[in-house]
């Protein structure tokens, strides 16, 4: 693997990481603010369920509810910059490797490359996600209902 490569993962890795912090920021910030101590926390999703820990749970979750409404909002915000930024960049590791260039020299040339073609780019990769995943469930579908037909024994539930 060349050394470049390994900088693109790296860099696409530190980016992803980057992305998990900041959906998960709003439930830590929502805990925090919360009177709950870490005990009944750690009692409310540690221990087997049993009725008297519903009220718990319920008032846990129901402490940082405000922090999974900012995990929604967040979910919905921040990924349409990175969809973009990934759009941008789709032919980064091409110019990488076909042409030899540095890791920001190949971003530099994917942002060039595809100035004028974001949308139609978007497009053809929304339209190669969903026949993946229609393709994938029927392919997951024929596997389930072989497994089916050859080990009807086994339990489904």
């Amino acid at each position: 693997m060349p050394p470049a490569h390994i900088g693109i993962t790296a860099a696409a890795t530190a980016v992803f990481s980057g992305v998990a912090l900041v959906l998960a920021a709003p439930i830590w910030v929502g805990f925090l603010n919360s009177d709950l101590s870490l005990a009944e926390i750690s009692d409310a999703f540690s221990a087997p369920a049993n009725p008297g820990q519903v009220e718990l749970v319920f008032k846990v979750l129901g402490s940082v509810l405000w922090g999974g409404t900012g995990i929604c909002l967040s979910g919905l915000l921040i990924p349409i910059p990175l969809f973009y930024l990934s759009t941008r960049w789709r032919v980064a590791e091409v110019a990488l490797m076909a042409e030899g260039t540095a890791p920001l020299q190949s971003l530099r040339r994917s942002w060039n490359l595809s100035q004028g073609f974001v949308l139609r780019t978007t497009g053809y990769l929304l339209l190669i996600l969903f026949v993946m995943g229609l393709v994938g469930g029927v392919i997951g579908l024929a596997v389930d209902s072989a497994v089916d037909a050859l080990f009807p024994e086994l339990d489904q539930s």
